[in-house]
């Protein structure tokens, strides 16, 4: 899917932003991206959460691992690509052996952020799931503004998530759940 007429904050036109399925050969590029986001959203003075910490934990993230997740079938793993650069991806997985469905991970490069590229990828990894099912998430608590992104889907705060270990640290996180309209037969 491409997005006409995309605007830098310069006003200058960008290359269109397409949502396209990962492939295995992006796990490095996606390890990567996370690690970004994560220093820019996840350092918290408050929480005693530093750019060590962060850096800790994205190193035992393996590329490997991120290639089986992609070839999983129960798994939906989108980028966004400008170009062919990757600026952003998305991870859902799908309902099994009755298990919840939910958005896992979505980052979006800080300078992309703004953009519409989120949004886009959520679309896409929510059509991709059953319709049929309710899905979940989970979301660093401190981080409003996302909290607010998922809220415009239609996610609702319906409490306590499990905390996210970084370090000898947690992150309190919030579960949030978008309720689907269930087929009614007749």
């Amino acid at each position: 899917m491409t997005e006409p007429g995309e605007q830098s904050e310069g006003g200058e036109s960008l290359r269109p932003v397409t949502i396209e399925s990962a492939s295995r050969d992006q796990a490095s590029r996606l390890i990567e991206i996370q690690r970004n986001c994560y220093l820019t959203s996840y350092v918290h003075p408050e929480h005693n959460i530093t750019e060590a910490d962060i850096l800790a934990k994205n190193a035992k993230l393996k590329a490997e691992s991120i290639r089986e997740l992609i070839s999983d079938p129960y798994e939906v793993w989108l980028v966004a690509k400008q170009g062919e650069e990757v600026v952003g991806f998305v991870e859902a997985k799908k309902a099994r052996d009755g298990n919840e469905q939910r958005i896992s991970r979505l980052f979006v490069l800080p300078e992309y952020q703004g953009k519409h590229i989120g949004h886009r990828l959520i679309q896409q990894a929510l059509s991709k799931l059953d319709p049929n099912k309710n899905v979940v998430l989970q979301v660093n608590q401190y981080n409003e503004s996302v909290i607010r992104f998922y809220g415009s889907f239609g996610f609702r705060d319906i409490g306590e998530g499990k905390p996210i270990k970084i370090s000898d640290k947690t992150v309190p996180t919030r579960k949030m759940e978008l309720e689907r309209h269930l087929s009614v037969s007749s």
